[in-house]
């Protein structure tokens, strides 16, 4: 009997009379019911009138009978309550065992009780019992798990018949025995360890990978686990599982030799090698890596290539954003990017680095990145080659250009020798002939010399006129702003257009005699075009050098034409050769009606 503390006074024990959970009832000091629920009712109460008073005392065991009113006395006795398990044969011809709780209440006594196992519930408690029995035997048995109950100083108690399928042994044939027998000398210390810091529920791993012995004598890799049941009184032993291993390391085995051979692979190549996880961070170079940034493993493996100790440049040399970088792209997208040029500097040598980059996105079954792949040349010496070839080739075409021009030049001046020396003598000595003969003539004959002596003249005056165009300008003699003034005075001597030349911010002093006679042909070519074939009534001429270049502007207000469709004629193609010898850019700003506008920039002391 167990003494529990006295009942509050606003203990529902009242309520507990309607409870369809607790048995309640109330009794006499002898035991006497006087009142009851109907759950007390359905368990005892026969029905036979008069029997009800008896009923409670009448149910009770004989062995539990002193017991009963021992518990009465002692509750009366000590004024509190007490609990008590008592047996009763109910009226169903079972019996039932009932947990309860009495308490005195003036001279009656209120009992409560729950019934804690009767008859037929064991029957049936039973019965699954022997079903879980028969199911847990069969499930242990074809466990692909070896199960052994171990006691504190690692001797087997129990083993499982599945021991039979992954190492040989009949479970009779472990029982008794040393469970650290079966494990192999090298692993042995392991499993001692991991055996105590289980019985001290200290582990620090859950399972550990040890060959076992099979009945065969050989060795099996197997993964071990302990579960420690010391405490749980139903086992009260340290339960072991263990599973054959070998696949698991097979596989693992096999993983990482593929992984040594992707690492020995990459390691032989001449190419850079960088793997990267999907956010940039690198987790594997190659050798040849770290000899192209002049770099050791530490300083690249873990740091992210968006880091800002890398700065990146395109191909034109203009630095990119992180989003344009080749493994930005790569992974936005998760396709391939193909020999894309990048210079790349670091903050160790500051040296620009110039790459010919691939990258290719390892993509999983889920479609998500799980590693990238970036390869790289090191094209510095080649680029650095190909810009000197390329500035050879540029030095060439200048000289060819350069060559072209002097022969122009130089035909020009011929021709305008031959035509001042020997064409307008030839003519002006023809015209003499034809005034002396005139001074004779009458008449019709007199009309028809004085005709050809006008036209004498006029050809005279223009093969000069053409001479002069053709012979190189007296540049050092009269500078290039008065020789471009008197071609625009001939000009509207000639033809009856308004000529504009704005010179006030153009220094003549800070540019060469070579430049001087490019920016005069190509003033000279670009106003013949103009009058053979703008049809415009003004001419703009802008000449202006400043600390970034020259500049030269020549704007008519004539047709203009589409440039796209109009053909650039050789005029037009001698201007441009000219500007490209001196470095210089030329841009043709027109359009049907809008007029025409001839842009030249060149930077200064060229040539």
């Amino acid at each position: 009997m167990k003494k529990i503390a006295p009942v509050p006074e606003n203990h529902p024990q009242g309520e507990l009379m309607y409870s369809p959970r607790f048995l309640t009832l109330c009794t006499d000091l002898e035991g006497q019911c006087l009142s009851s629920n109907e759950l007390f009712k359905d368990k005892f109460y026969t029905g036979i009138p008069d029997s009800f008073a008896k009923c409670f005392i009448d149910s009770i065991s004989q062995r539990c009978i002193s017991k009963f009113h021992e518990a009465i006395s002692e509750c009366v006795a000590q004024q509190a309550t007490i609990s008590i398990e008592l047996q009763h044969d109910s009226i169903d011809n079972g019996y039932c065992t009932v947990y309860w709780e009495l308490a005195v209440n003036e001279m009656h006594i209120q009992w409560t009780g729950m019934v804690l196992q009767d008859s037929a519930e064991k029957k049936r408690t039973e019965g699954h019992a022997r079903e879980n029995d028969l199911f847990y035997r069969a499930l242990i048995a074809d466990s692909l798990d070896g199960i052994l109950l171990v006691d504190e100083m690692g001797v087997i108690s129990f083993s499982s018949a599945s021991v039979v399928h992954v190492l040989g042994h009949e479970p009779q044939d472990v029982i008794g025995k040393y469970c650290f027998d079966f494990v192999h000398p090298d692993d042995r210390a392991l499993s001692i360890s991991a055996f105590r810091d289980e019985l001290t529920q200290t582990p620090k791993t859950k399972f550990i990978g040890v060959r076992l012995l099979q009945k065969s004598g050989e060795w099996l890799w197997c993964m071990v686990r302990g579960h420690n049941l010391m405490a749980n009184p139903a086992v009260g032993k340290m339960l072991v599982y263990f599973c054959d291993d070998r696949f698991r390391r097979s596989a693992e085995s096999a993983l990482v030799e593929s992984r040594e051979r992707f690492v020995h692979l990459i390691q032989s190549l001449n190419i850079g090698i960088v793997m990267c996880d999907p956010k940039g961070m690198i987790l594997l170079c190659n050798r040849a890596c770290l000899d192209i940034f002049k770099m050791a493993e530490e300083e690249l493996v873990g740091r992210s290539v968006f880091d800002d100790t890398f700065k990146v440049y395109n191909d034109f040399a203009k630095l990119m954003t992180k989003d344009e970088y080749p493994i930005a792209k790569s992974i936005q997208t998760a396709s391939v990017v193909r020999n894309q040029t990048v210079g790349v500097e670091t903050d160790n040598n500051g040296k620009r680095i110039w790459l010919e980059v691939n990258v290719q996105p390892v993509i999983e079954e889920d479609n998500k990145i799980k590693h990238v792949i970036c390869s790289f040349t090191d094209i510095t010496e080649k680029r650095k080659l190909e810009r000197q070839l390329k500035i050879q080739d540029q030095r060439k075409q200048k000289q060819l250009m350069q060559a072209t021009i002097d022969g122009q030049e130089r035909e020009r001046s011929e021709i305008s020798r031959e035509l001042h020396d020997n064409i307008s003598q030839h003519l002006t000595t023809t015209r003499i002939y034809l005034e002396v003969v005139k001074d004779k003539a009458e008449g019709q004959f007199l009309e028809m010399l004085e005709q050809a002596h006008k036209s004498l003249v006029y050809i005279s005056h223009e093969i000069r006129r053409l001479s002069q165009a053709l012979a190189p300008p007296e540049l050092r003699d009269i500078g290039l702003v008065e020789s471009i003034r008197d071609l625009c005075n001939v000009l509207k001597n000639v033809h009856p257009i308004q000529i504009n030349f704005d010179y006030k911010n153009f220094n003549e002093e800070s540019i060469s005699d070579t430049m001087k006679l490019m920016l005069f042909r190509i003033i000279q070519e670009q106003i013949n075009n103009i009058v053979r074939h703008a049809g415009s009534k003004t001419i703009s001429i802008t000449l202006e050098t400043d600390p970034f270049g020259l500049r030269l502007d020549i704007s008519d207000d004539g047709k203009g034409f589409d440039v796209a469709i109009v053909k650039k004629g050789l005029g037009l193609i001698n201007i441009v050769n000219r500007v490209e010898l001196f470095d210089g850019t030329t841009d043709i700003i027109t359009s049907p009606g809008k007029g025409c506008l001839l842009q030249i920039r060149a930077p200064l002391g060229q040539g």
